[in-house]
């Protein structure tokens, strides 16, 4: 009888384990989803910040190069207004052509 109680016990209490495992497998994928969603959404934020950084930094290497000849501000507003998307570089004069000051 003994053993017969403890079948009945164990098969009363495996809906609940189940209920308990399968709870604990679900707030798990929840976290997981919750992560990757944050990561997802922090790489399409910080993709256009380094961008712009870059740009920014270009236009100071290429006002440290060129000095007076180089019109920094202007190349700054073109980043920002081009949120990045153009990348000035110092040593092209193709891409730089249009911050150059050929009166100075």
């Amino acid at each position: 009888m003994n053993s017969t109680t403890s079948r009945a016990a164990n098969t009363s209490t495996r809906p609940q384990q189940w209920a308990i495992a399968y709870g604990s497998q679900k707030r798990s994928t929840m976290a997981i989803m919750t992560l990757l969603i944050w990561l997802v959404m922090t790489v399409d934020v910080a993709q256009p910040a380094d961008t712009l950084y870059l740009c920014m930094k270009n236009c100071e290497q290429c006002k440290s190069m060129y000095g007076a000849y180089f019109e920094g501000d202007l190349c700054a507003k073109s980043c920002f207004r081009l949120k990045g998307a153009f990348i000035p570089d110092c040593i092209d004069v193709a891409s730089i052509g249009q911050f150059l000051n050929k009166n100075e």
